[in-house]
């Protein structure tokens, strides 16, 4: 006979693990991790992020041909592997 779990979440504890320094820290070294391996015509950023309040990390194109290197090849895609 199989017992069911109940799981209880509380959005506060949530909220501190998503807003916390560690987690920014985790992020910002994927964030830059994924940059590097992009190259330099990829920019990666960190930040405090909308009605979430959480860390959010991106990495973009910079210039034209950062996105023609994206469009061509995958190059940023193929970095977040």
């Amino acid at each position: 006979m199989a017992s069911k779990t109940k799981l209880q979440f509380i959005d506060k504890g949530f909220q501190d693990i998503l807003s916390s320094a560690g987690t920014k820290s985790c992020i910002e070294s994927v964030t830059n991790s994924i940059q590097t391996k992009a190259g330099p015509n990829f920019e990666g950023e960190v930040s405090y992020y909308g009605q979430g309040h959480r860390w959010m990390g991106f990495v973009h194109t910079t210039d034209y041909d950062s996105m023609k290197e994206e469009s061509e090849n995958k190059t940023l895609t193929k970095a977040v592997r």
